[in-house]
């Protein structure tokens, strides 16, 4: 088993756990930074680090002198990499190196950096108006090339990894080469460094070539033994075992987002999930950036802010360029039209949010026809922005660097923003697309989508500074503890997108595992189990196998009409319709209950609705969501269709077919527009699942094949974290505060694991299994049960799906004088989750009577090994799984 692995960065937290490791002011560091520029704590301490590693550390190690020194700053995003740059650079100069090589991965933030560290007009320039170093004034100076530069400037030459490399490889009169860089010390700082790292992910190698930009940088880098390489990012995969050990003596600092966001220099999330139309969405969204502005002028002079006036912006993000031009188009010609009525109309079911900030505006004497005229005024096409592509990008960022001082009040984008952006005064995203992009699963992955999505969330959620005269900080959230305060909107960040629990779910999730959400239960320490050493001494440990199928194609794709199944039925699909208005969460929190400003209407009834009704044009809109329904796929499905709209209206298709609506008799008899639509889409996706089942192109074979039990267990230990919201999963059993989850899990020797962290369902199984134990053991001499945490997977028959049954329970007994060893998996399942999971259930129910060995002899009748499934395990109601237990075993529990 590989050793675990400790950086540079732990060794350092044992010299400042020791004091010492102290922080010195240094004269040619913090003097010469923009004195707007507050040194937070933590990047106090990446200064100390910097400075003890490289005077103390590496000026008394000649190893380290001797080759050429590269180091990381593994920090969160928004935590002020870029003025650790300009410190680590100033810091540098004073140690004789004049020469910078800054290194980005894209082109379109190249000029926002330039920007950031040669313009003093700019508000984001990094260092003070005047630089002196040993008594000398020092110029900072952008260059294209280092030849000819002044040898006292401190000469930055900005590029990006695809240029570097090719200048490198075709060299050019005046260009870049490798001979010339290596006349002089160089230091290479890498911005957003994680984009380098691909040659050694993709080869599991740390050893890289010429040809690769991560070649390119680090053959620069070994060119001299006194030149410096520092990157800097948020994002590092730790878990791969290759990055790992690559950057084990190079991360100098690890400060996450998660400890970012807990340290309050953050704003806080809102998930504003929406029922209505995306026009309502966006009205919302335009009134609550409104709302800011008044609640902060209101409060001013009092408030002290660097950036003034004060001028919230919001974002528009659509699925695709060719969405965001059009509904660019069309927010124009909307904006022309709006008037008070129509903003009355639009914002008739406001949510919580909402509805304080019409509250506030008619305590003020702000009639919605006022705003209305406000609105076309504040977001005219001149304080609009639209970014879509890399060229528009490059020659906008310096716009959108300085939108907080800027005219822009609006952007609008697909995804050109979720690296690179500096921006603090965004407080509103508005997610255009209508579509959720996530299946329909117990516990919805995030995808691409949620993902992008959850890092623009993270830029959104950079602190504006703002300060009162009472606060003792610019930079941190001060309202923390007074929620009702009117200037807690000026700290919260709003998410406005459709109301969808399962997309909900998966962003929500990409946040927590981003560490910008964090339950409150959960300090966000890895737990760890191992195997007991006593496991390790049984026979079982040498011998035991633990036997699992595969997953094969299918060979052939079986056809199937809708006549026989879909066509002219009630679907089995339901659609409730949400409620009109708006409901909130709170994204931090999850302990607060926010509800609905329009309470649950008692009349919300299940009514069956014919596709049909939908309109023809709503069908097909739907349909182009989903790529499954390419005409070309369903040919493979359905090989006698001949068009969509024979899918769509022909009584041996959809034509006659029906689903569920669950909805108000108000809502039943008025769908509007977009309700439609959000209902044909529902009922394709879920359509698309059940017809997904004819058309399996894997199967689960039935073949079992066993593997010795310990090269499962390999690695002796599993790590376990909190599981999304379920924050049983973080807690021990054997110091459980529930006493009725509590079993001193250490002592039980059938348990191989010496603890166990898990869902409450699972632990009523062990304590379950515990008390069956003395029954059990009148039969089977020897009892184990293991937690599968993602040690194997099993392959329904049906069409290969894969499934993770949680433990593995083996039971052996002595027959005839030989060990017969029975294979059993459980799966404990709560109440609410039996139906989504029936066909696990299905397929464990399945493993006795299909489950053979290579020689295709059924594995219950062998002599050696029985395998066998049983029924969920659920505690509040377990007859169901005892009666199958006891008939299995043939023992009473």
């Amino acid at each position: 088993m590989p050793a675990p692995i400790t950086f540079l960065a732990d060794e350092l937290d044992l010299y400042k756990k020791r004091k010492l490791l102290k922080y010195h002011a240094q004269p040619n560091v913090v003097r010469n930074l923009n004195p707007a520029l507050t040194v937070r704590p933590y990047q106090e301490d990446a200064l100390a680090r910097f400075d003890f590693y490289w005077n103390t550390l590496r000026a008394e190690d000649a190893e380290l002198l001797a080759r050429p020194a590269h180091l990381l700053f593994n920090m969160a995003t928004g935590s002020g990499k870029t003025m650790l740059m300009a410190a680590n650079m100033l810091a540098l100069y004073a140690q004789g190196y004049r020469r910078f090589l800054f290194v980005v991965d894209s082109r379109n933030i190249v000029e926002k950096t330039r920007a950031n560290f040669t313009d003093p007009g700019n508000p984001k320039y990094l260092f003070a108006p005047k630089i002196v170093v040993g008594g000398r004034p020092v110029p900072v100076v952008a260059v294209e090339s280092f030849e000819g530069s002044n040898a006292d400037d401190l000469s930055i030459l900005f590029t990006t990894a695809a240029g570097l490399h090719s200048d490198l490889r075709t060299p050019r009169e005046q260009g870049l080469s490798y001979e010339d860089l290596a006349r002089h010390p160089l230091v290479l700082l890498a911005d957003e460094a994680h984009h380098f790292n691909r040659a050694a992910r993709a080869r599991g190698q740390v050893d890289v070539e010429e040809t690769t930009w991560e070649g390119t940088i680090l053959q620069l880098l070994q060119q001299r033994p006194d030149n410096v390489l520092l990157e800097y990012t948020a994002t590092v995969d730790f878990t791969d075992r290759a990055l790992a050990e690559k950057y084990q003596d190079k991360v100098l600092v690890r400060y996450s987002l998660r400890e970012f966001r807990q340290d309050g220099y953050s704003k806080e999330i809102r998930l504003l999930k929406s029922g209505e139309s995306r026009w309502a969405r966006v009205a919302q969204a335009l009134l609550l950036s409104q709302w800011r502005l008044k609640v902060y002028n209101a409060a001013s002079p009092a408030l002290v802010s660097p950036y003034a006036p004060f001028k919230p912006a919001l974002l528009f993000k659509s699925p695709t360029v060719a969405e965001s031009e059009a509904f660019f188009t069309a927010f124009g010609q909307w904006l022309d039209t709006l008037s008070g009525d129509v903003l009355a109309e639009l914002t008739a079911h406001p949510g919580p949010t909402l509805q304080k900030a019409l509250t506030w505006f008619q305590a003020h004497n702000l009639p919605l026809a006022r705003l209305a005229d406000e609105l076309r005024e504040a977001f005219r096409p001149d304080r609009c922005i639209i970014v879509n592509n890399q060229n528009d990008s490059e020659s906008k960022q310096l716009e959108l660097n300085r939108l907080e001082e800027g005219p822009v009040r609006a952007v609008f984008t697909v995804q050109m923003l979720t690296e690179g952006w500096d921006v603090l005064n965004l407080y509103d995203i508005v997610r255009l697309d209508e579509g959720t992009g996530v299946t329909a699963a117990a516990r919805p992955k995030p995808t691409k989508g949620t993902t992008q999505e959850a890092q623009l969330i993270g830029r959104g959620a950079r602190y504006f500074p703002w300060q009162r005269p009472t606060d003792a900080e610019l930079n941190r959230r001060k309202l923390d503890k007074d929620l009702g305060n009117p200037l807690r909107c000026l700290e919260e960040l709003y998410y406005h997108s459709i109301n969808d629990n399962r997309y909900v779910a998966a962003l929500t999730h990409e946040l927590v595992e981003a560490g910008i959400y964090d339950p409150a239960n959960d300090d966000g320490t890895p737990r760890t189990v191992r195997v007991k050493p006593a496991f390790k001494q049984l026979p079982i440990w040498e011998t035991g196998l633990l036997y699992t199928n595969e997953r094969v194609r299918t060979g052939t794709q079986r056809r199937v009409t809708l006549t026989a199944t879909y066509a002219n039925a009630l679907l089995p699909i339901a659609y409730e319709l949400p409620p009109d208005g708006t409901t909130e969460a709170t994204v931090f929190d999850p302990t607060e209950a926010v509800e609905s400003a329009t309470p649950a209407s008692p009349d919300r009834l299940d009514y069956p609705v014919r596709l049909s009704e939908l309109g023809l044009p709503v069908l097909r809109k739907a349909l182009e969501s989903f790529p499954f329904y390419e005409f070309s796929r369903l040919r493979q499905l359905l090989p006698q269709l001949t068009s969509i709209r024979q899918l769509l209206t022909a009584a041996e298709y959809l034509g006659g077919s029906t689903f569920t609506l669950r909805a108000t008799a108000a809502q039943r008899n008025a769908l509007r527009p977009h309700q439609k639509l959000a209902a044909a889409r529902h009922v394709f996706q879920e359509l698309q699942a059940l017809l997904g089942k004819s058309l399996h192109e894997y199967v689960g074979s039935t073949a079992f094949t066993g593997r010795p039990l310990k090269q499962y267990l390999a690695n002796d230990r599993i790590t376990v974290a909190q599981d999304g919201d379920d924050r049983e999963t973080a807690r021990p059993m054997t110091d459980n505060p529930d006493t009725a989850l509590r079993l001193d899990v250490a002592t039980n020797d059938w348990l191989i694991y010496d603890e166990f962290y898990g869902t409450s369902e699972e632990k009523y199984f062990i304590r379950y299994l515990a008390a069956a134990l003395p029954d059990l053991r009148t039969r089977f001499q020897d009892i184990y049960l293991l937690r599968n945490d993602k040690l194997f997977q099993l392959y329904s028959f049906d069409d290969g799906r894969p499934f993770e049954p949680d433990f593995v329970l083996f039971l052996i007994e002595a027959a005839t004088g030989k060990a017969l060893t029975w294979q059993v998996f459980v799966e404990p399942k709560g109440e609410h989750l039996r139906l989504a999971d029936a066909w696990k259930e299905a397929f464990l129910l399945s493993i006795e009577t299909h489950a053979t060995n290579a020689n295709l002899q059924l594995l219950f009748e062998n002599d050696e090994v029985r395998l066998h499934g049983l029924p969920f395990y659920t505690h509040a109601s377990q007859a169901v799984f005892t009666a199958a237990f006891q008939k299995l075993t043939d023992v009473t529990i």
